[in-house]
């Protein structure tokens, strides 16, 4: 046989044969019961145009294996034609049946059993048979390169492998009772292969590669650790209700077609690529299950209720979101944790969000057990959580909704150094919670913005200070303290016992161990991102007077906890300075908490219409603890004398002239000739 097999496809083969012979086990059906062709060890994949390196004493072949093609015309059972080499090639067209051509060398069909065992690889362009075929071993496989081929009696597929492969190779498997014990399914190139008949997937691994279909509309589940794996091609299961303890992988837009798939129980579901969506409406259970999606990919699970987690190990997650992913489960509203199976599992379920990822759930749901929920890269949860007393939320993101807090809130957590947490809704702190907050080093801030309301029930602050606090003169001690709250929230406080107030606005419980003035103040001094001074641009009325004023604004916004001196310049433009405005030198100092300085200059007016003119002012340099937003602002003077109106000179109409008279012609006066001189002579 020629050794045009594809690598990848050969690749494929040799390494779920190696896994094959790991996990193996007796088939469900008796090799002795097939009596049809038994191709032996003797048929290998040798070089040249087939099949080398085998003798007539070892076949067994008692079915009519009939081919016709580029190897030309022939028989596996003449003897002539296995001497003589002429064995099918992938340019042949082989027919397996009962019927004998009468060649002289041909065995008896008399001896024909129920069907056909075949040990060894075959390499066919097509394949007809209304015989039962069984491929079984580890080293069997049959591969289809071309033409429209059917096997109308069934297929035993164990411990073997099928590839279909090729834009025209199509393979048909219809009746009988197949099986498909630990082998592959490879449909690749364009292949299409549908097997009705077959009802489960027994240690199977599928593969479909773009341009690529499996259609297995029959198979109703799958166990015992079988793989799908759909990389651009589609696979469709309609009738698959569950997959077990496997691996379903959908990458580089795949298609996955599993409509009644409800149980997943112990399976790990990935989906890979921008335009890779993976939708199981039917799916209700995946305990012990993991989800992974990423580089934008789409998982949606629309029934799915409750579920129970299983823990991380060594090798993988829970449930991974990357990046610009979504994982939607919009029913889910109970998230609880299963207990670790062994020493191979960590005691935690841990679900990472990683860039911009999204988990999309129901409106309220109910995180328990010992969960740790690790959030960076801008990711957000939509919808609103209740965190159990064993449940850790860390790192950086957003929750679209409220939290109702009663476990720890640690914005540092494993996987960041820093972190801050954003919630749009309200905010509940109880009893027995824990908020721990890293605080060192410049813009080094564990934060918690709450947009809502924060209702502080009770729990402990724990604050480490490192870096530059740790070293301060008065630096904040490290410990548990009663809960508290600080400027950077932006909602209303209730709290229980009641806060007591200061009058910026920030308050601290009256169970505090320290004073509240001082550790208020002590939070403040530790918030460590900069300040940002900006401008924008700006537009005021000339006026009549010879002398109004403008008032220039510098905006501040962040911690404000020390004082931020400003540089800044005036650049001339169509307005000239002392001529059209005044305006004042720097610098300026904000005080802390200041959160604007207004800048009183002068604006010169007149009566006079010269149009609108404008000037630039730009921050030049902020102090330490400040940097710059907009640093260039442009202030425009407008005009506010009407323009005057345009003298307009009349134009005098033209005076028509007379039309000239003619000049009269005299009439023509006939002109006598005049008379001869005539000279008379006297005679």
């Amino acid at each position: 046989m020629s050794n045009d097999l594809d690598r990848p496809v050969a690749r494929l083969f040799r390494f779920f044969a190696s896994a094959a012979k790991l996990r193996a086990k007796p088939s469900r059906r008796s090799r002795k019961s097939f009596a049809g062709i038994c191709l032996g060890e003797g048929i290998g994949m040798g070089s040249g145009t087939g099949f080398g390196g085998f003798g007539l004493e070892s076949r067994d072949v008692p079915a009519i294996v009939s081919w016709t093609g580029a190897a030309a015309n022939g028989l596996w059972s003449d003897a002539r034609n296995w001497s003589g080499n002429t064995v099918p090639t992938s340019a042949d067209e082989v027919t397996i049946g009962t019927a004998s051509p009468g060649d002289s060398g041909s065995s008896s069909s008399s001896a024909i059993g129920e069907s056909v065992t075949i040990d060894v690889a075959v390499v066919v362009a097509r394949i007809d048979s209304a015989l039962p075929i069984s491929f079984t071993g580890l080293d069997a496989s049959l591969r289809l390169t071309g033409g429209e081929s059917n096997l109308r009696a069934g297929l035993d597929l164990s411990y073997a492998g099928l590839a279909v492969q090729g834009a025209s190779a199509r393979l048909t498997i219809t009746g009988g009772d197949s099986l498909a014990v630990s082998g592959l399914i490879v449909a690749v190139d364009g292949g299409q292969l549908s097997w009705s008949g077959l009802k489960t997937l027994d240690n199977m691994v599928t593969f479909v590669n773009v341009g690529s279909k499996v259609t297995l509309p029959d198979v109703t589940g799958a166990t015992n650790v079988s793989e799908m794996t759909v990389r651009g091609g589609t696979l469709a299961v309609p009738s698959m209700v569950s997959h077990l303890g496997g691996l379903v992988t959908v990458l580089e837009g795949g298609v996955l077609s599993a409509p009644a798939w409800a149980n997943a129980a112990g399976t790990f579901i990935e989906a890979n690529g921008a335009s890779t969506k993976v939708d199981l409406p039917s799916l209700a259970n995946i305990d012990r299950g993991r989800f992974r999606v990423d580089a934008g990919a789409t998982i949606t699970a629309n029934a799915l209720k409750s579920v129970t987690v299983g823990t991380a190990t060594a090798w993988s997650f829970s449930w991974y979101i990357g990046a610009n992913s979504l994982l939607s489960l919009p029913g889910l509203t109970n998230i609880d944790v299963a207990p670790p199976r062994g020493p191979a599992e960590a005691t935690d379920a841990r679900i990472l969000m990683r860039g911009n990822g999204r988990l999309d759930l129901a409106a309220t749901t109910r995180v328990d057990g010992f969960m740790s929920l690790s959030m960076a890269g801008d990711s957000r949860i939509q919808g609103s959580l209740i965190l159990g007393p064993k449940t850790v939320l860390s790192g950086s993101g957003t929750i679209a909704g409220s939290l109702d807090n009663s476990g720890l809130i640690s914005p540092s957590g494993d996987y960041s150094p820093y972190g801050t947490i954003t919630v749009t809704g309200d905010f509940t702190n109880r009893p027995g919670s824990t908020i721990d907050l890293q605080m060192g080093g410049e813009s080094k801030l564990d934060r918690i913005f709450v947009q809502g309301r924060a209702s502080i029930l009770g729990g402990s602050m724990k604050v480490n200070l490192t870096d530059e606090f740790a070293a301060a003169d008065t630096p904040m001690p490290v410990g548990t303290f009663t809960l508290m709250t600080w400027a950077s929230w932006a909602g209303q406080f209730t709290t229980v016992p009641d806060i007591l107030l200061r009058g910026d606005g920030t308050g601290i419980t009256s169970q505090s161990l320290y004073q509240p003035t001082g550790l208020v103040q002590s939070l403040g001094r530790h918030r460590t991102d900069n300040d940002i001074i900006s401008v924008s641009d700006m537009t005021f009325q000339e006026g009549n007077a010879a002398i109004s004023y403008g008032y220039f604004v510098i905006h501040r916004s962040g911690p404000m906890t020390v004082p931020i001196t400003v540089e800044y310049e005036v650049i001339a433009g169509s307005a000239v300075a002392g001529r059209n405005f005044t305006f004042p030198t720097g610098p300026i100092t904000l005080a802390p908490g200041e959160t604007e300085r207004q800048i009183r200059f002068v604006i010169k007016g007149d009566k006079v219409f010269k149009g609108d003119v404008s000037f630039q002012v730009r921050l030049k340099s902020v102090s330490d603890r400040g940097e710059l937003g907009q640093s260039l602002a442009k202030v425009t003077i407008v005009e506010d004398d009407p323009a005057p109106k345009p003298v307009v000179k009349p134009v005098p109409k033209p005076v028509p002239r007379p039309a000239a008279k003619p000049k009269p012609v005299p009439p023509k006066v006939a002109v006598r000739p005049k008379a001869a001189n005539l000279k008379i002579v006297k005679k």
